[in-house]
């Protein structure tokens, strides 16, 4: 943000009861040549909450000797709760300590109220800024590299490297409390016969098409991923055998139906489906779900394709029971 002269504009909140400290550290900020900074003051911690919930501010100027609770209580009791914005905190000459303990909390810098004036607080300020953006972008940097080793690129579904930890962790919480889960397994019907025809580049169009279908019939407990090519799984917890089952037919019959487009031509195609529901009183392994729902997806094929089959009995018709 920009201000008179494309300086730079900040915006801080002010955390100060004593009305000369204010009035010192408002002058002291005017003066500041770099930056323009636009300040709104506060008296209390409370206050302080307040506005936060509201507003937000690029820095935060918090004194330590304040009515009720200190500067630091807030620290200390908002550190797992809320994200405060980055805080200096405002020192006496003797709170050596206090600055110590505002660091390990959270703060970014302290600066004692002896050296307030001249440049020291503004370039304090400035220095946190810069700070605090570039620790931002290392985390955005950081959530992207996570999502890349678990998101799959294309169909932006989870790939099968986080399937796999999903598994394991739903399997052990339906071991654990004896819930029920279930597994579906979708390949494409003659997808190499797309790939021949259209190339490439219109067959991947294809397969996020079905991705987004996907995703938005399953519920947002459903973990949805590509485990590769045209081949997906679906992993339901607290999903009866019923339900899975009623799930399997709304996606098989719910891919026949669309309306795909592809080199500029409308085309409809269909999947197999493979499930498996382990019994809920029997210890369920995670090698197994995929193992067994992959062999009722063999067995889907096998019958013609365009079907649904059940490991461990004939595909019968959906029983209508909801999940």
């Amino acid at each position: 943000m920009f201000g008179k002269r494309n300086k730079p504009s900040f915006t801080v909140l002010l955390v100060e009861d004593a009305p000369q400290d204010t009035e010192i550290i408002e002058r002291v900020l005017r003066k500041y040549k770099r930056a323009d900074f636009q300040v709104e003051v506060v008296s209390s911690v409370a206050e302080c909450r307040n506005v936060l919930a509201e507003r937000t501010f690029e820095v935060l100027l918090l004194d330590q000797n304040l009515p009720g609770e200190s500067g630091l209580d807030l620290l200390v009791g908002t550190a797992t709760k809320t994200k405060l914005p980055p805080t200096i905190m405002l020192t006496g000459q003797t709170d050596a300590l206090i600055a110590k303990e505002a660091i390990i909390h959270g703060a970014y810098d302290y600066v004692s109220k002896d050296n307030i004036t001249g440049h020291l607080l503004p370039d304090t300020i400035m220095d946190v800024i810069a700070r605090a953006h570039a620790d931002a972008t290392d985390r955005e940097a950081q959530i992207e590299a996570a999502n890349l080793a678990f998101i799959d690129p294309l169909t932006t579904l989870y790939n099968r490297r986080y399937l796999s930890d999903a598994i394991q962790k739903e399997c052990n919480r339906a071991n654990r409390y004896g819930s029920a889960i279930a597994c579906l397994m979708i390949d494409l019907d003659n997808f190499k016969e797309i790939n021949e025809s259209y190339g490439h580049p219109e067959a991947d169009s294809v397969l996020t098409q079905l991705a987004g279908f996907i995703r938005t019939t399953v519920r947002d407990a459903d973990i949805v991923a590509r485990y590769g090519g045209d081949e997906f799984c679906v992993l339901l917890p607290e999903t009866s055998a019923e339900g899975a089952h009623l799930l399997a037919e709304r996606l098989r019959s719910g891919i026949a139906s669309m309306n795909l487009v592809v080199g500029g031509e409308a085309i409809r195609i269909s999947a197999s489906v493979g499930m498996f529901s382990p019994p809920t009183a029997q210890p369920i392994r995670p090698e197994s779900l995929i193992d067994h729902a992959d062999e009722a997806l063999r067995r889907a094929k096998v019958a013609g394709k365009n079907t649904v089959r059940v490991y461990g009995r004939p595909g019968t018709p959906a029983t209508g029971m909801a999940r």
